[in-house]
This record gives structure tokens, sequence and C-alpha cells, in this order.
């Protein structure tokens, strides 16, 4: 999947993925730093899949990794997931536009 478009800074897009993970109750923040956020999502029957989001500012980008940490093949519920978060992160992006031009 591709990389997903940088609007505003770092803080803000760092601020719109952790808006976004809370509409996914299955995910967990386990790792964080300025520009980087690492999740661990648990399906309903204990599978774990770690995703990663770096925020790349110099090239206006959000980069984003998934894996599953337990098994060598998933069903493609990683790539399905992404993009749902896909979905929600640029519902989220507009909506926290929408809401600043008020």
């Amino acid at each position: 999947m591709k990389h997903w478009s940088l609007r505003g800074n770092g803080e803000q897009a760092m601020a719109l993925l952790r808006a976004t993970l809370t509409t996914f109750p299955e995910a967990t923040i386990v790792n964080t730093a300025p520009l980087y956020l690492e999740v661990i999502f648990t399906t309903p029957i204990g599978f774990k899949d770690q995703i990663e989001f770096r925020i790349d500012e110099p090239s206006k980008r959000i980069d984003f990794r998934s894996r599953s940490k337990i098994g060598l093949y998933d069903f493609n519920k990683n790539r399905s997931r992404m993009q749902d978060f896909t979905a929600s992160f640029k519902t989220v992006t507009v909506n926290a536009l929408n809401s600043g031009k008020n």
C-alpha cells in the first residue's frame, strides 16, 4: 500500500493518527516518539499484528508497515485493516479540517 500525504506538521499528523486509533478498540499503542507510533492490533481470537507509523516531515508523508507477529500468513487481514484505517484516517482528517474552518 502507498504512503499517505502529510498535511500540516508532524505534531498535527500524530494527533490525527491518535484520533483515528481511538476508533479501533483492538489497537494498543506500545511505543511512541515524536514522529513514530508502534501499535499492536489484537484480533478477537488473540492474534497480534504490529503496525508502525513514521511521519516524514521533509517528504510530507506518513509511512506505515504492517506485519503479523504470529504465523506466516494472515489471510490478508493486515491489508484489509490498513485499508479500513486509511479510510478512517481520511475521515478524521476531513473532519478536523472542517472543524478548523468554523
